[in-house]
């Protein structure tokens, strides 16, 4: 392997790494690595196997792989009502998953005005932001949240756990202009 102008050489290999590492090897100067500089192989036919399976294996500890995906800001027309979501049909799946309890975590983000943060209501009946647990068998979930504009994120963060995300639907209605 070169890396940087650096022959590093290796005396084995096992099925999963490479072993006895020699640095500067056949004359070369050992030199400092760029971030993102190139690195070239010269072990033929090497298969480099990459975040395989749902956690992370690289330690001791076996950590989840934190995963979410989130949208943009989306209003109703213009942005001149407020929208106010009453239910939400997740469509989840959780293929894959090496939990008993496969979850995500949706949560649903409104804002009152362009650029303002989001924030909790302080209102009892409607909120402006909310966290959702989507389990296996979630088919709806009711919810009462009300904002000028809104976001939705879908997080995992748990061991064992792999999700796709299908056609979200979402009923949401006009809620006024204040």
């Amino acid at each position: 392997m070169t890396i940087d102008f650096e022959k590093i050489y290796y005396t084995g290999k096992t099925s999963t790494s490479l072993t006895g590492c020699t640095r500067g090897y056949d004359g070369t100067t050992a030199t400092s690595h760029d971030q993102y500089s190139a690195i070239t192989y010269t072990v033929p036919n090497q298969v480099m196997n990459h975040e395989a399976g749902n956690d992370d294996r690289s330690t001791a500890e076996i950590l989840p792989i934190e995963a979410y995906i989130e949208s943009s800001d989306f209003d109703i027309g213009d942005g001149h009502n407020f929208g106010y979501v009453w239910r939400i049909l997740p469509d989840m799946n959780f293929n894959g998953s090496t939990s008993n309890t496969p979850a995500v975590t949706l949560t649903v983000k409104a804002r009152q005005n362009s650029g303002t943060p989001y924030t909790q209501g302080d209102s009892p009946t409607v909120q402006e932001s909310a966290a959702i647990p989507i389990e296996l068998y979630t088919g709806q979930v009711y919810t009462r949240i009300r904002g000028r504009q809104m976001a939705f994120r879908v997080a995992s963060s748990d061991l064992g756990v792999a999700w796709q995300m299908g056609a979200m639907r979402i009923d949401i209605r006009p809620d006024g202009r204040r």
